[in-house]
């Protein structure tokens, strides 16, 4: 199955799968497309299929990239796996994962 990251109007969109053996290419691929944005980083995770430990970390380091370019960051429609695994890492609210109480 194929996966990938994509702009869709306001919003960074991930496809596919999102674990250790994707996250390499995804990390690159949203870091160049975080270039077009201006004040806020916006990841969309409706379009994933799959997810392990590694989107969380994705998403911590992307947030890291979008906080040293002085922009807001959100996550959209997280998977519950991811949700959930964020909240057991105790990086939900830093993330500001709805239901996070962020």
């Amino acid at each position: 199955m194929g996966f990938g990251i994509r702009r869709e109007e306001e919003a960074i969109v991930v496809e596919g799968p999102v674990t250790f053996a994707t996250a390499p290419t995804l990390f690159a691929a949203a870091i160049e497309a975080m270039a077009w944005d201006d004040r806020e980083v916006r990841v969309d995770l409706t379009r994933v299929t799959e997810a392990d430990s590694a989107a969380v970390s994705l998403l911590i380091h992307w947030w890291r990239e979008a906080r040293r370019r002085g922009l807001a960051f959100a996550v959209l429609h997280p998977p519950k796996s991811v949700a959930g695994l964020a909240r057991v890492y105790g990086v939900d609210r830093l993330l500001g994962l709805p239901g996070s109480d962020a």
